[in-house]
């Protein structure tokens, strides 16, 4: 497991549903970690000046406990260069773990819908490889949603 689970915030079980997603992942055979989590403001805006974040509004910013509402998972064997089936098995695990995928962002609407219902189908058994799309801009990026997204705790 990631060493950065600690600076997860536990605010909506977040922490408790990263861990269900490293584990789950385990299960089916991925070498999910924790990447990052807690960033400081000068690391973010270092992230956002060179283009790997969009916002100094990040949920990896401390919350009003000090820990961070998002994280970055990665594949430990194949890190930020993994397949496109990881990514998507990574969405897939968010997802259904009730969390925010920056998987999705970026995507046209129309592309946007069809990846989800993909990602949520639950009426065959799931296959990554079977997704033919695009996938968005920050495949790693998983958040919170509700309360512990806004930070209102």
């Amino acid at each position: 497991m990631g060493t950065h689970l600690d600076e997860v915030t536990d605010c909506g079980h977040f922490r408790a549903k990263v861990e269900a997603i490293l584990r789950n992942g385990r299960e089916l055979g991925y070498s999910l970690i924790v990447h990052n989590a807690l960033r400081t403001i000068d690391q973010q805006r270092a992230l956002v000046a060179r283009g790997h974040s969009r916002t100094m509004r990040s949920k990896h910013l401390g919350g009003p406990d000090g820990k961070a509402r998002a994280v970055d998972i990665v594949d430990a064997e194949s890190g930020w260069d993994a397949p496109t089936r990881v990514w998507v098995m990574i969405g897939r695990l968010a997802l259904t773990q009730g969390c925010d995928w920056g998987g999705l962002w970026g995507l046209p609407s129309k592309m946007r819908r069809k990846f989800e219902a993909f990602l949520m189908d639950r009426s065959v058994p799931f296959d990554p490889s079977a997704w033919d799309g695009k996938v968005g801009w920050d495949p790693a990026h998983v958040q919170a949603r509700g309360k512990a997204n806004i930070g209102d705790m």
